[in-house]
């Protein structure tokens, strides 16, 4: 195990060589019109080398829904887009981090209800929950 941390190689422990974590708050005061949700995404290159990613339209680099409980899909970034490089490197055991911020459309949305945030940058998948309220 010391050697695999050592030279950042933990995909053999199982798992996926590049993982993607999101950080939502755990409440959402709704607002009128939209309401602004940050979002921490954390991508780490798991393996013991350097990977290319990419995704196949500057458009798509980053992409997020929102569902309901029951997989009711409620909102998505939509076309909503701010280009960016379609590839990049992530060296072993490098993390790439970002905060984003989702404009939700409150109109969607009830107080009290848990959403599911699903979000995917260069096309590596995590989620994170939040509750709404007034």
């Amino acid at each position: 195990a010391v050697y695999y941390a050592a030279n950042g190689d933990l995909s053999s422990f199982g798992g996926q060589t590049l993982r993607l974590t999101v950080d939502a708050p755990s409440k959402v005061a709704l607002s009128e019109g939209t309401t602004p949700v940050t979002l921490k995404l954390a991508l780490t290159n798991r393996s013991g080398a350097t990977v290319q990613l990419g995704a196949g339209d500057p458009c798509k680099v980053l992409r997020w829904a929102v569902q309901a409980p029951g997989d009711v899909f409620v909102q998505s970034k939509g076309a909503d887009c701010t280009p960016e490089a379609t590839s990049r490197a992530i060296a072993s055991g490098e993390i790439i981090e970002r905060t984003e911020t989702i404009q939700l459309d409150s109109k969607r949305f009830q107080p009290g209800v848990t959403y599911t945030v699903f979000v995917q940058l260069y096309g590596q998948s995590a989620t994170a929950d939040f509750t709404t309220e007034r």
